[in-house]
């Protein structure tokens, strides 16, 4: 796989696809999630041409639809790829993911503050999930699937995180194991 920087913008009015400015640090398998009006663009991975494929990035890339443009909020806490995001309540919710310094998926999560600029850690998953499908909803982030257990198992369990009990609870188990899923609210 490889990035590009093409950025484009569907209006669903006009039923229109337009071309907008380009995403400074073309990533694949990215967490994102649409917070206030803007996109944010957390971690992913990259081709190196010499090194093949590097999920080594805790880059946060801001697209601003109002002004065509492209900003960076603080890095995420770690390097991180395959982490589903999601908004709750002004705040950004991450968690899971594929942790390079790990060598495997992570349990870790965090939340970021875009009015103090900063991501403080949450309660972590109950298992150490990457790759699965997750949004937020009804103030929950919601993760389903992907692969788990040191990168032994494709799984087919789902958590919610509440933020308001800072705590995980399980959810029904998806009907098949799925990798790369997506999702949306």
């Amino acid at each position: 796989s490889s990035a590009i920087a093409q950025t484009d913008v569907y209006d669903p009015r006009t039923r229109q696809w337009s071309q907008a400015a380009p995403i400074p640090h073309p990533y694949y398998e990215v967490g994102s999630a649409v917070l206030d009006g803007k996109l944010y663009v957390i971690g992913g991975c990259y081709t190196n041409p010499r090194l093949g494929e590097q999920c080594t990035s805790a880059h946060v890339q801001v697209y601003t639809p109002a002004s065509g443009t492209w900003s960076q909020a603080a890095a995420y806490p770690r390097k991180i790829s395959h982490e589903v995001c999601g908004p709750i309540s002004g705040k950004l919710y991450c968690a899971g993911g594929y942790d390079p310094g790990l060598g495997r998926g992570t349990t870790a999560g965090y939340v970021y503050d875009p009015a103090a600029g900063t991501w403080t850690r949450i309660a972590p998953v109950p298992a150490d999930l990457w790759g699965g499908a997750g949004t937020a909803a009804n103030g929950q982030l919601l993760l389903s699937g992907g692969v788990t257990r040191d990168d032994d198992v494709l799984t087919n369990q789902g958590f919610a995180y509440s933020p308001v009990t800072n705590a995980w609870s399980a959810l029904p188990n998806a009907p098949a194991p799925v990798d790369l899923g997506a999702s949306a609210c």
